[in-house]
């Protein structure tokens, strides 16, 4: 697995942001399981494994969907996971340039 380097990011509310993958990212599901995306950013060469309601969030930021949607959706397949989260993991998502969030 990979380890997380954390910086700062701003407290404002993300659940009205939409998320949408960097253009300079490449990813992939394997096939025939949705429980799995492989994930490259193309501009700093560095490649990431999601699995489980991790692969399913990075799935869900398509750029139309908002975080609170994102949130409903993996409650209803992952019931065990958290808001908390859920947050914590699209933050990082934004800290390695994998996304950006749009305003609603």
């Amino acid at each position: 697995m990979f380890k997380w380097k954390w910086r700062k990011v701003s407290n404002a509310p993300l659940i009205n942001g939409i998320p949408e993958k960097n253009s300079e990212v490449i990813w992939r599901s394997m096939k025939g399981n949705e429980s799995l995306a492989i994930v490259v950013n193309m501009s700093s060469g560095i490649f990431y494994i999601f699995k489980n309601a991790e692969a399913k969030i990075w799935q869900l930021c398509d750029g139309r969907k908002t975080i609170r949607q994102i949130i409903n959706k993996i409650y209803e397949e992952f019931p065990q996971t958290r808001r908390k989260d859920i947050e914590k993991f699209i933050k990082k998502l934004v800290k390695t340039g994998l996304i950006h969030i749009k305003s609603s």
